[in-house]
């Protein structure tokens, strides 16, 4: 079976294990309901990793509690309410990635976006993570990562 390396995105998350275990039930649920027997291996194969950065980066987790309420409300649920469906692809969501993803690959291109939201995430994310940022300059993500910011 492949492997699944998951990044996870910006601000501060719960500790990597308990994420990790968090992310890996939701997955698992749903391919679960799509195909059992490759939900079955990717959990019984260790097929899912996450690449927890975010205690390196933020200096600081945020307790998982407060989430698992809804992740077991969503869990629990026997399948899909259409409105939920529809709710999580609406045409503004599918134009904003696709702003990302010409502001990935035509940075010129990113003062003339305009989402003002998505044009603010683009630039804090070069701000932060570009080759010029005080923030990589002066933490780990300026350094090969360490040996204990690995896979869980």
């Amino acid at each position: 079976m492949k492997r699944i390396l998951f990044i996870h995105g910006k601000n501060p998350k719960p500790p990597p294990h308990v994420h990790r275990d968090l992310l890996l039930r939701c997955l698992a649920e749903g391919v679960r309901r799509i195909d059992p027997a490759t939900a079955a291996a990717i959990v019984a194969t260790h097929a899912f990793s996450l690449v927890a950065w975010g205690r390196l980066f933020y200096q600081e987790e945020i307790p998982a509690f407060a989430d698992l309420p809804w992740v077991e409300q969503l869990l629990s649920q026997g399948s899909w309410p259409e409105d939920d469906i529809h709710d999580a692809r609406p045409v503004r969501y599918r134009m904003a990635r696709l702003m990302y993803q010409i502001g990935d690959h035509l940075p010129w291109l990113i003062p003339l976006i305009p989402d003002s939201r998505v044009k603010l995430s683009i630039q804090e994310t070069e701000t932060t993570w570009g080759p010029t940022s005080a923030k990589c300059r002066n933490s780990r993500c300026a350094r090969r990562p360490a040996p204990e910011t690995g896979y869980y």
